[in-house]
Order: structure tokens, then C-alpha cells, then sequence
């Protein structure tokens, strides 16, 4: 089963494979591994196996692997008709009935959305590094795209202050 970042643009980004190695080389991958872990040792062996065999491939999509078996991740965006049929399923299934001050800055954002960037890995993935290479490069590109990140289809952020949930549901 999969799961999925997105984000949400403002602005289009285009998704370039040596730009998404920088960001993932120079975030700090420990602290935000920390989370998804133990302890420090198993920290230590999982980004030392990932960075040593990471790859990123990028032709029509951006694809990060990073384990020497199985599937890593696929970056892609959509545009046009394809973003209004995302929004018009986040806004029909999420949204409808949810009030505050969140919700109603998400659909705000929505209905000014481009293009959207959907970052899919498997289940297990979405517990460990995938999460973490996920969240590094959603965030990189909601901040040059004014987007807004919403991981797993659950909680959504502002990359301003990406520490604090805008809204979960």
C-alpha cells in the first residue's frame, strides 16, 4: 500500500534530481530521523546504509532510492485538470465539514492552488526514512512554491513554521 506527501503550490516548481540532492544532503537527517527511530544507534545505521546507497533519478518524475532492495520514492507533480480533481477530492472528503481557523486557511490556499507535488512511498516507508527524505523535500518545495505540505492525509503545515500543524483531519 502506498502513502503520500503533497504539497500544494501557489507557484510551479519545476522538480529537478540535483536540486533535490542538495536538499537532502544538507538537511539534517539525524534530528529529524530521531522520531522515526529507537535510539541513536539505529539512527545511525539506517542513514549510514541510506546516504551510502542513496540515488536520485529524474526524468518526467524524480525518483529517491535509498535501500539496496525494494522501492524508495516517486516525486511527480500534477497540473491543470489533475490538480483541480485533487483539490476537488481533499475539499469533498476532508474538508467539508470541518471549521476553524485551519481549515479555513487550507481551502483559502486551495482554491489558489497550481499545481500539485505528490510524493508516494510504501506504508512501511512512511515510518522510517521515507518520512523523513519525504518531509525534507516537501518542505523545499512548499517554501519555493508557496505550497502547503500535507503529510499522509492527515496533518497539513506552513513551511514558515513547519513545527506547528495548521490543521489534522
Amino acid at each position: 500500500m502506498a502513502e503520500w506527501i503533497s504539497v500544494y503550490c501557489r507557484e510551479s516548481v519545476e522538480l529537478d534530481g540535483a536540486e533535490v540532492w542538495d536538499w537532502i544532503s544538507s538537511a539534517d537527517l539525524w534530528t529529524l530521523a530521531e522520531g522515526f527511530f529507537e535510539n541513536d544507534a539505529e539512527v545511525e545505521d539506517a542513514l549510514e546504509h541510506a546516504l551510502v546507497n542513496l540515488r536520485i533519478n529524474a526524468d518526467a518524475e524524480v525518483s529517491v532510492g535509498w535501500k539496496t532492495e525494494g522501492r524508495g520514492m516517486r516525486v511527480w507533480h500534477a497540473l491543470g485538470a489533475d490538480v483541480v480533481a485533487q483539490v476537488g477530492e481533499v475539499l469533498g472528503e476532508h474538508l467539508i465539514d470541518a471549521v476553524g481557523p485551519g481549515p479555513d486557511r487550507i481551502r483559502a490556499h486551495l482554491a489558489e492552488t497550481t499545481q500539485v507535488v505528490n510524493i508516494e512511498m510504501s506504508a512501511e516507508d512512511s515510518h522510517r526514512l521515507g518520512a523523513v527524505f519525504g518531509s525534507v523535500i516537501a518542505l523545499r518545495i512548499a517554501e519555493e512554491a508557496e505550497g502547503l505540505v500535507w503529510y499522509f492525509d492527515q496533518e497539513w503545515v506552513d513551511p514558515r513554521k513547519p513545527a506547528e500543524t495548521l490543521w489534522t483531519g
